[in-house]
């Protein structure tokens, strides 16, 4: 039995398409797409600030801002109280803590915070790479608008980075 190169093609190109498309679409989305594609999307995680986590999970999506503070839009379910629990593993037992009890309510976070920012360097020398010698407390506030970077999610903790897209939080009415 023959084949010959049309009936091969006519075979297996549209495997090769359907498998292609597949590919295409896993990383179709851009930061030219907007937030709730974005969102929706299984195969992108997207990586916010790390006092986000405080607004559930849908982190600085459900916050709206004044002049001072971070709100939730919607209400937060919050632990209150974590037993201790053993846990077993391949590797043996460790200790690890779950809530035992919740309440849902209203989050707010001031944007004022102190951090600690080096205000001195050492010159640089063959002796020194002008590491920080002295350290002061500043106060900062937190912006209104972030640069999230987007990840491919491929089921380990960080994928490769796609883009970073700018989301401006809304003003809390």
């Amino acid at each position: 039995m023959k084949s010959t190169a049309a009936e091969f093609i006519k075979k297996t190109g549209t495997l090769f398409i359907v498998m292609t498309l597949g590919c295409l679409n896993a990383f179709a989305l851009t930061g030219i797409d907007n937030w709730n594609e974005i969102r929706s999307s299984r195969d992108v995680m997207i990586q916010q600030p790390t006092f986000a986590g405080a607004f559930g999970t849908n982190g600085l999506f459900n916050v709206c801002t004044t002049d001072d503070e971070f709100k939730s839009i919607n209400p937060v379910k919050t632990c209150l109280e974590y037993r201790e629990v053993i846990r077993h593993s391949e590797s043996g037992m460790y200790k690890d803590y779950t809530c035992v009890n919740y309440e849902t309510k209203a989050v707010s976070i001031s944007r004022t915070y102190i951090q600690n920012v080096c205000v001195r360097h050492a010159p640089m020398t063959n002796q020194s790479s002008g590491e920080c010698v002295e350290y002061a407390s500043v106060t900062s506030v937190y912006p209104t608008s972030f640069s999230f970077a987007v990840i491919e999610a491929s089921g380990e903790e960080y994928g490769d980075f796609l883009f970073s897209k700018t989301f401006a939080l809304k003003t809390c009415e």
